[in-house]
């Protein structure tokens, strides 16, 4: 008797277990989707509106949407959450923001590619350049020396400006904030520089257009061992 309920038991909890299997397969994480409005590297004219509104795409099986916003200026992001594709949010005019939307279910998250725009309080002629985004290094990676006192680190960078007319960036590193200027002209969104290994280093790019606005990219870290 005691061991025909052990086996009944054992069954009911080997179901028990298919059923946890079976519901969770069934629900695939959000699909990928696309950002609408506004649109990437564009200009919006607040005027007297109070907010921005943002659009998406709808995600296949999400349940919530996550919407990180970043003052491009000040580096500050700022998350809202939407249950429809939509989400309206006050911003400082006058500034560049990027945003991304995550969607969200329980079985993890899916994340939209990052669009820029810049929030004009009104019409201008000319539009401070959107900060370089930092590509290589990569911000907090350990580049191997392979035992060398020194080798040539290649660093990139990506600049962007709604009016198509960046001349020129600045080039910082050094070892504690990146306040030191190395190349004070760049045409090109590239530079090598040859480093010693055994140290940390910062690095950031301004960037420069003909009406002679300027921006600041975030400040990028690694190290070389």
């Amino acid at each position: 008797m005691l061991h025909r309920i052990s086996t009944v038991l054992s069954i009911v909890a080997i179901c028990a277990t298919l059923a946890s299997c079976g519901k969770s397969d069934s629900e695939p994480a959000p699909g990928l989707f696309l950002l609408s409005q506004p649109a990437n590297n564009s200009a919006c004219i607040k005027n007297d509106k109070p907010e921005v509104e943002l659009k998406w795409a709808k995600s296949a099986n999400a349940d919530s949407y996550e919407i990180e916003v970043k003052d491009l200026k000040t580096q500050k992001a700022t998350t809202y959450t939407a249950k429809e594709t939509s989400c309206k949010v006050a911003l400082e005019p006058n500034k560049p923001y990027s945003w991304c939307v995550k969607a969200i279910n329980v079985t993890g998250k899916t994340t939209s590619e990052t669009w820029f725009f810049y929030l004009a309080g009104q019409i201008a002629e000319k539009y401070v350049p959107f900060p370089a985004e930092l590509q290589t290094p990569i911000n907090g990676t350990a580049i191997s020396s392979d035992g060398a006192t020194s080798i040539e680190v290649s660093f990139s960078w990506k600049g962007n400006d709604l009016d198509n007319d960046i001349v020129s960036y600045s080039f910082y590193l050094d070892n504690k904030d990146a306040s030191t200027q190395v190349v004070k002209s760049l045409t090109e969104s590239s530079t090598k520089q040859k480093l010693d290994s055994g140290k940390t280093y910062f690095w950031k790019v301004v960037t420069k257009d003909a009406a002679g606005n300027t921006s600041v990219s975030t400040v990028g870290s690694f190290r070389i061992i």
